[in-house]
């Protein structure tokens, strides 16, 4: 009789195969942060403009309009209101010391 040999897959490297797998097929698309702001100048006041979009605080506009998931955020970098023109559902809604007005209007916000 010969010798039989057996492999044994321990728990971490189970684990770091899953990760690898589902990395390679595109995994769980991360949450973006996007900041309200009027850094470029030209912010329209409507929710789905990129003009009015940024990746920080102090960041520069022309980011992509949050989506569901996506951490968003108003502060004091600007006081040009937000008017939602379309029904909104993103993952966190964040004022802080925002001056400006969001006029929901006949749409809602998922959050």
């Amino acid at each position: 009789m010969g010798i039989r040999r057996c492999r044994v897959v321990t728990p971490l490297l189970a684990a770091v195969v899953a990760t690898v797998i589902v990395s390679l097929m595109g995994g769980a698309a991360s949450a973006a942060t996007r900041y309200w702001s009027n850094r470029s100048g030209n912010c329209t006041g409507s929710f789905r403009s990129t003009t009015c979009w940024a990746t920080s605080s102090i960041g520069f506009t022309g980011s992509t309009v949050p989506v569901a998931g996506d951490l968003v955020h108003f502060d004091n970098t600007t006081t040009v209101g937000c008017t939602l023109d379309q029904n909104v559902n993103i993952g966190t809604l964040t004022t802080t010391v925002y001056a400006g007005t969001i006029t929901a209007g006949a749409f809602g916000v998922t959050v």
